[in-house]
């Protein structure tokens, strides 16, 4: 009885000492459960802030594509190495410092197309103005050459009329002029028969101051008129 009672006890030990071990076995995968739950629950934690933080970037670059399309014509190189999420803010702080260059750009290029659209006009219109100079020009100096031609024309028929004088007429005039001279030159001495016949006779005296005063009006009306 006395080894089978030994025996017996030596199994309770054998036994306490395995449960006890599988009870420090328990604590210990206790512990690492709880530690691994712990983890777990960080990693989820974590998770959730990069998840929540992924949210906040994709928001923040919808809106940098609705509100700042233009972004793209002014890039800016990131060093090396460095984070990209910590540029996104950076990009939204300008955003109105753009969005205003981009409408400055496009009033810009509004006014440059405009003023490209006028300065076309203006060339177009001092193309015809010069067109319409040269056709002035070329006008006047028609007009001046006909004036020359005119004048040359009058000055030859004038001369040719000179030349073409006929001998007949000019010695009717010089015998017109003769004549005029001749019949001075016959009244004249008839007014000097006069004036002797006067002063020889006495009794004609009265009437010789009459002829006298008489051939002196005469005279005088003759030298006003242009006659003498």
């Amino acid at each position: 009885m006395g080894e089978g009672w030994k025996g017996k006890r030596e199994n309770g030990v054998t036994f306490s000492s395995q449960l006890s071990q599988v009870f420090e076995e328990k604590n210990a995968l206790s512990l690492q459960l709880r530690s691994s739950s712990r983890n777990i629950c960080e990693s989820h934690q974590h998770y959730s802030e990069v998840l929540n933080r992924c949210f906040v970037l994709e928001r923040q670059l919808q809106e940098l594509q609705s509100a700042d399309k233009g972004m793209d014509l002014f890039p800016t190189d990131a060093a090396p190495g460095a984070p990209q999420e910590k540029n996104e803010p950076q990009r939204g702080s300008y955003t109105p410092e753009l969005q205003e260059l981009q409408l400055r750009l496009s009033e810009t290029e509004h006014l440059h197309s405009s003023t490209k659209q006028d300065l076309r006009y203006l060339e177009e219109q001092l193309e015809e103005e010069r067109d319409r100079r040269l056709a002035v020009e070329e006008a006047l100096s028609a007009a001046q050459d006909q004036i020359r031609r005119l004048q040359s024309s009058e000055w030859a028929s004038s001369l040719s009329a000179s030349i073409d004088m006929t001998p007949g007429h000019e010695h009717s005039l010089l015998i017109d002029s003769m004549d005029n001279n001749f019949s001075k030159t016959r009244n004249i001495l008839g007014l000097r028969r006069l004036l002797r016949s006067l002063f020889r006779s006495r009794t004609h005296l009265p009437l010789l101051v009459a002829v006298y005063l008489l051939t002196l009006h005469v005279l005088l009306f003759l030298c006003f008129t242009g006659h003498l």
